[in-house]
């Protein structure tokens, strides 16, 4: 029903980044998952010059993954933005979901563009994204969507 003209120009892509970056993040959160397991087991009984070297020989995989979060959130914000942007032009549900949706993505993108590598910073990203699908649910659950005529 979204998925018609005009609205198609804004949601669909704006979905689609949201989902990519979703995955993205999922990809990294399960890199992480796996990696700390394997290295509780490898690191047992290693003596600390043991696991200095283990932990630098995991460096560039730690880097790497990083990215993947990073980008996952980017994904994330640009998608928020341009659903945001469709919510609110054509009124599909109430203006103040909309707005929240824009600024999510806004925040999203600023808190990664802006501070370093910094996991803790990032958390809250993860409950409120949870927090607006829950939303977002309810929202179209009891209300529904509206879409113009034209």
């Amino acid at each position: 029903m979204t998925a018609r003209s005009p609205h198609r120009i804004l949601i669909l892509p704006g979905a689609g980044m949201i989902v990519v970056g979703t995955f993205t993040l999922a990809i990294a959160a399960a890199f992480y998952y796996n990696f700390g397991a394997e290295g509780v087991g490898r690191t047992a009984g290693m003596t600390p010059e043991q696991m200095e070297e283990y932990i630098n020989d995991t460096w560039f995989t730690n880097q790497y993954v990083t990215c993947f979060t990073r980008f996952g959130r980017i994904f994330s914000g640009v998608g928020f933005i341009l659903l945001g942007s469709a919510l609110v032009k054509w009124k599909i549900v109430s203006s103040w979901l909309g707005w929240f949706t824009i600024i999510f993505g806004l925040v999203a993108i600023s808190v990664i563009l802006f501070i370093p590598v910094n996991f803790e910073t990032y958390k809250p990203l993860f409950h409120v994204k949870a927090l607006w699908l829950a939303v977002m649910g309810v929202y179209i659950l009891t209300k529904g969507i509206q879409l113009p005529e034209s």
